[in-house]
């Protein structure tokens, strides 16, 4: 490892505090550009939970503007050139997982420099003054140095890494299903938007993180909540097989312990109902909700326009004409999500309640309640940052229906 540059947009600014020579003193700020060379070996060694880094005779060149003052009425501009050599540079740092979140704290930090120079060419009338001290100051600067870059270093360590690793442990999901059915207001559409406002994976750490010289591996919940979940799901995955190593640079482990924690904090919040009316149901499905049955030539020659409710069960047609119906699909058991052969099976065993719309009181009346068992296959895909999927129905079995209201027939024909 030799010769790398970094460059940042800081402007040097030298600052003289009193004449003094021994409270002299070198602030470089602003605009500099750092160049790196000669860096003959870098070391990182892991143990478990710690980290130590370190590299050996670095060269640091830098250069740029400088600004200074000498009292409240003097300024000084100029330029500063500076030469460090043999830079040794030693860090040891530790990840914890405390409360869920990685703590990444500086245990140990320890630098020691050859040989440091800094020219200074200042401009003005103070400039042949100021080089009286350049000596003095060059010994305070060397002195300080070491201490500098290791609060420097510990200062950027221990404060940019909790923002860091905050991106793993919540992670927001709704608003890849923003744009889910192209703004239309169907069910399916109504459905989804409910399961996934405020949806998120909770990536809280389970143990500390493990670091050896091929790997850095994390534990995380996995878990997908709600901002209003009361806890975390009463169940926990099963083991997860690892393939064996390859050149794959990163690996990602996921089981239906994910989608069943999803399910479980749904169940509980009440977001896994679903309701068919006819505002909910696409212009060309609207009229099977209906109570009333279009003949064929009203239809238009379409046979699917011509069936209804009331032509599936005739006791209501008959009893409630010309109005509509209103379907709520509430779950009675947690539903469960199994993974097999690259495909999602869940099963889910839901109440049906059946509401008519009372033409006379303008309001919805339950009138019958069925039980029902479903299996549906779901095909899930991430694509350009959205989640879709395919679900198809295998089974859909009504179990038993409970008469709410007295018909004048039976509900259903054999």
């Amino acid at each position: 490892m030799s010769n790398w540059l970094l460059c940042t947009d800081l402007e040097p600014n030298i600052h003289l505090k009193k004449p003094e020579l021994e409270e002299i003193y070198l602030l470089v700020m602003y605009k500099h550009y750092l160049i790196v060379h000669q860096l003959n070996q870098i070391y990182i060694l892991s143990l478990h939970t710690f980290f130590l880094f370190s590299f050996e005779n670095a060269a640091i060149t830098l250069s740029g503007r400088f600004h200074g003052d000498a009292g409240p009425l003097l300024q000084i501009p100029g330029t500063v050139f500076g030469q460090l050599q043999g830079l040794n540079v030693e860090m040891v740092t530790q990840l914890r997982a405390i409360d869920g979140l990685i703590s990444v704290s500086v245990t140990h930090c320890r630098t020691n420099l050859r040989f440091s120079q800094f020219t200074i060419n200042a401009e003005g009338l103070l400039g042949p003054i100021l080089k009286i001290f350049e000596v003095t100051i060059n010994d305070l600067i060397r002195q300080r140095i070491p201490d500098l870059l290791c609060r420097s270093l510990r200062d950027i360590v221990e404060r940019n890494s909790p923002h860091l690793f905050q991106r793993i442990t919540y992670i927001p999901l709704g608003e890849h299903f923003s744009t889910f059915g192209n703004g239309t207001d169907g069910v399916i559409e109504r459905f989804v938007q409910r399961l996934s406002n405020g949806l998120f994976i909770d990536g809280r750490m389970v143990s500390d993180p493990v670091i050896t010289n091929d790997y850095f591996e994390t534990q995380q919940r996995g878990e997908l909540r709600y901002p209003e979940s009361y806890h975390s799901a009463p169940f926990f995955p099963q083991p997860i097989p690892i393939e064996n190593d390859s050149q794959r640079m990163f690996y990602l482990y996921a089981s239906d312990y994910t989608l069943n924690s999803m399910l479980y904090q749904a169940f509980q919040l009440d977001r896994l109902t679903i309701r068919v009316e006819e505002q909910s149901l696409p212009a060309l499905y609207r009229t099977f909700v209906r109570t009333t049955c279009p003949d064929i030539d009203q239809a238009g020659g379409d046979f699917l326009k011509t069936i209804c409710v009331g032509k599936l069960v005739p006791a209501l047609g008959k009893q409630f004409p010309n109005t509509t119906t209103k379907f709520v699909m509430v779950p009675h058991q947690l539903p469960e999500m199994q993974f097999k052969k690259g495909l999602g099976t869940m099963d889910l065993k839901a109440h049906i309640l059946t509401f008519i719309r009372d033409r006379q009181t303008h309001k919805d009346r339950q009138v019958l309640v069925s039980s029902a068992d479903g299996t549906a296959d779901i095909k899930l895909n991430a694509e350009n940052d959205k989640f879709g999927g395919d679900l198809k129905l295998k089974k859909l079995l009504v179990v038993y229906i409970v008469q709410l209201y007295r018909l004048n027939q039976k509900v259903f024909h054999n």
